[in-house]
């Protein structure tokens, strides 16, 4: 019996059932979350990227790059820097629901 390929998944497919059945979030949709939770707080906190990368000292083109949601995504130091911006807790923007969409 020959097997077929698998059919290709997406990078950014939230969940999968775990062992005991728990839902779990990819690596992949946890960046793209986190950097969809980053970027609702930058247009809460009523600032453009562009200011909120001055103030927050993380390169223009790195904040870009990062607010696309693709891996390897936010270093600790970049979430610091923002939530302090922010004033919010690092947690605060690592919040996910189960299907990796940020709350």
């Amino acid at each position: 019996m020959s097997r077929g390929k698998a059919p290709p998944r997406s990078d950014l497919q939230s969940t999968r059932l775990g062992r005991y059945g728990l839902a779990m979030t990819t690596p992949a949709a946890a960046v793209a979350a986190t950097a969809a939770t980053v970027k609702a707080a930058i247009e809460r906190a009523g600032l453009s990227v562009n200011r909120a990368a001055a103030l927050s000292g993380i390169a223009q083109s790195t904040l870009d790059r990062r607010l696309l949601g693709t891996p390897p995504g936010f270093t600790i130091s970049e979430l610091s820097s923002l939530a302090s911006l922010l004033g919010v807790d690092v947690s605060d923007l690592l919040r996910q629901d189960v299907a990796g969409v940020a709350a």
